[in-house]
């Protein structure tokens, strides 16, 4: 198949088919007008390249993938799906911001200082965001919580509040470094169930009861609590 044959279908630039060559993920050959030709096993490696694309994979992951001798492609799936569950969860905290924004402000006469400093607020909050916390041994921990429990992590966000002030009330009290912590909901958990991991090792999994939110969050910080001293 011809270069701009392969561009036209595949909707990518020639420029970019060429940059492909020279990365050594696919080769061409030239016909007898010296204008380049893919086999079928060439286009089967474009397509492979476009669906590793299309799944946020970088070009360098893709060369590894293919270049190996026996590449982990399970391993770099879990990872990749790592990855796009982080993307999920910056999408979620952005749009639960703007909620927030058109709840507070949007029914009022709503200044441009003002909502500069709502924002600031709120992403001084993110900065803080409970996401990764590295112990002092380097060990990853991860609150993991079912799907009832969503709402305390992502509206307005009263765990992450809840946690940064674990986090304050452990240095002062306790002289205890606690940076972040990974939160994620997880579809294997029972409706308002908690599983709290270092590592890769389960060190609490608890239900959690009370329908009122502060209850359930204070539930989850003595948990966290518990783990941390």
């Amino acid at each position: 198949m011809l270069i701009n044959d392969v561009a036209r279908k595949y909707d990518i630039s020639t420029r970019t088919l060429r940059y492909y060559e020279e990365l050594n993920l696919i080769k061409s050959q030239r016909n007898e007008r010296n204008t380049r030709v893919y086999d079928q096993a060439s286009i089967k490696r474009l397509e492979m390249i476009l669906l590793f694309k299309h799944l946020n994979f970088s070009l360098s992951d893709i060369r590894a993938i293919f270049h190996e001798a026996s590449p982990d492609l399970n391993k770099r799936l879990k990872s990749q799906l790592l990855n796009v569950d982080h993307a999920i969860m910056e999408l979620k905290y952005k749009r639960t911001l703007i909620q927030s924004a058109l709840k507070t402000y949007g029914s009022g006469d709503l200044s441009q200082a003002t909502l500069q400093s709502f924002l600031e607020e709120q992403l001084f909050i993110r900065s803080n965001e409970e996401r990764w916390l590295q112990m002092r041994d380097y060990k990853e921990i991860r609150l993991e919580i079912g799907e009832g429990l969503i709402p305390i992590a992502i509206e307005e966000a009263p765990l992450f509040l809840a946690i940064k002030t674990l986090r304050q009330e452990l240095k002062e009290k306790h002289n205890i470094e606690m940076d972040k912590i990974r939160v994620r909901d997880m579809t294997d958990l029972a409706f308002e169930e908690i599983r709290i991991l270092i590592g890769d090792d389960v060190i609490i999994r608890k239900e959690i009861t009370g329908t009122q939110l502060d209850i359930q969050v204070d539930q989850i910080i003595t948990h966290l609590k518990s783990v941390v001293i």
